[in-house]
C-alpha cells in the first residue's frame, strides 16, 4: 500500500441500477469523509453486458448505456457532493462476469491514480451475508487499493469523529495504522486501537489442571499473560506515535476465545465508533483473511469499514 500522505482521489463504485437509497447512503459517507480532506470523487459504473437479459448487440448496448446514464444522473443530482468529477461508465462484455468487471474497475482506478475505492455491499435486506462471488467481495479479494465499504444495514451515516482500528499488532497492521493516523489527523478524528486477546482471560484464570480436563496449564496461562502484557506495551507505543502525529488515541482490549469480528463490532458499538479500519495482508493467505474477519466486518458492521491492503 502506497500513499503520498494526502488522499486526493476516490473512486466511487456506483450502481446505476441499484437501489437509490443505498447509493445515497454511500454519498452521505463520502460527504462526511471527504469534507475535510477535499478529495475528488470519481463515480464509476461498470456496465456489464455478460449475463444481461435480452440481446447484446450494438443497439442493446446503447439502450442499456442510455438507461445507465439516466440512472447515474438521477442519483448524482441528489447526492450533494461538491467534489464530484464527471462520471465514467465502463462497458464490459464477454465471459468472466464479476471477475472481469472488477479487473476493469481496478485497471481504471490505477490508471487514474485513485487512492481508495468506495463501494456498497448491495446485500439484500434481511440477508445477513455478503454473498459469495459478489462484486464487493471479489473487489476485496483482488484489490491492492484500500477499500471502504458501506453495507445497507448502516442506516445513519455520521461525521467521522472516531475510527476503531482492529489490530493484531503485526507488521502489516503497523503499516496500516500509520496510514490511518494520516487521515485521522486530516479528519480531526480520534483513533481507538482494538486488540482481541484470544483465550487470555480463560488462561489467566486457569489452574494447574491439564488441558485434558478442560483447563489450560499454569505455564500456558503465564505465557498468554505475558503475551497480553506485550500487547499492551505495543498499544502504548502506538498511542505515543499517534500523539506525535497530533492524533488523540486510546486502546481497548477484548478477552476470551471469541470471534474477532464479532468482538470488533461489539467494541465499535460500545465506543460509538464512526468507522472501523483493518489491515489486509496481500499474499497466499489473503483470501482466508478476507473470508473471515474483514469479510464479516464488511457484511455486519454498524458503520463504514475501511480495509487497507498491505503488500508482503
Amino acid at each position: 500500500m502506497k500513499h503520498s500522505g494526502q488522499l486526493t482521489k476516490i473512486i466511487w463504485a456506483i450502481d446505476a441500477f441499484g437501489e437509490e437509497k443505498f447509493q445515497l447512503n454511500v454519498a452521505a459517507f463520502l460527504r462526511n469523509f471527504t469534507g475535510t480532506l477535499k478529495a475528488k470523487i470519481s463515480p464509476v459504473f461498470i456496465l456489464s453486458m455478460s449475463g444481461a437479459p435480452g440481446p447484446t448487440d450494438k443497439k442493446a448496448i446503447l439502450d442499456r448505456l442510455a438507461k445507465a446514464e439516466e440512472g447515474l444522473h438521477g442519483i448524482l443530482k441528489k447526492c450533494r457532493l461538491r467534489s464530484l468529477i464527471p462520471e465514467k461508465i465502463l462497458v464490459q462484455s464477454g465471459a468472466g462476469f464479476i471477475r472481469n468487471d472488477v479487473k476493469a474497475l481496478l485497471a481504471y482506478a490505477k490508471s487514474t491514480h485513485a487512492q481508495a475505492i468506495v463501494v456498497s455491499t448491495h446485500a439484500k435486506k434481511g440477508v445477513e451475508r455478503l454473498f459469495m462471488g459478489s462484486f464487493a467481495e471479489t473487489l476485496l479479494l483482488s484489490s491492492t487499493i484500500p477499500i471502504m465499504s458501506v453495507n445497507p444495514s448502516v442506516s445513519k451515516i455520521k461525521k467521522i469523529r472516531s475510527i476503531l482500528f482492529a489490530t493484531d499488532f503485526g507488521p502489516a497492521s503497523q503499516i496500516a495504522f500509520k496510514s490511518v493516523l494520516i487521515f485521522a489527523r486530516q479528519l480531526k478524528a480520534k483513533v481507538i486501537i482494538f486488540h482481541q486477546q484470544e483465550e487470555a482471560n480463560e488462561a489467566v484464570e486457569a489452574n494447574v489442571l491439564s488441558p485434558k480436563e478442560g483447563k489450560w496449564s499454569l505455564a500456558t496461562a503465564e505465557f498468554l499473560q505475558e503475551t497480553l502484557l506485550q500487547s499492551k506495551d505495543q498499544a502504548l507505543a502506538w498511542q505515543k506515535l499517534a500523539k506525535t502525529q497530533g492524533v488523540s488515541c486510546s486502546s481497548y482490549f477484548g478477552h476470551g476465545n471469541r470471534n474477532i469480528a464479532d468482538s470488533t463490532i461489539e467494541t465499535a458499538l460500545k465506543t460509538k465508533a464512526d468507522m472501523i479500519a483493518i489491515a489486509s495482508r496481500r499474499g497466499p493467505i489473503a483470501s482466508t483473511f478476507i473470508g473471515s474477519t474483514a469479510r464479516w466486518l464488511v457484511r455486519s458492521a454498524p458503520c463504514p469499514v475501511w480495509v487497507l491492503h498491505v503488500s508482503k
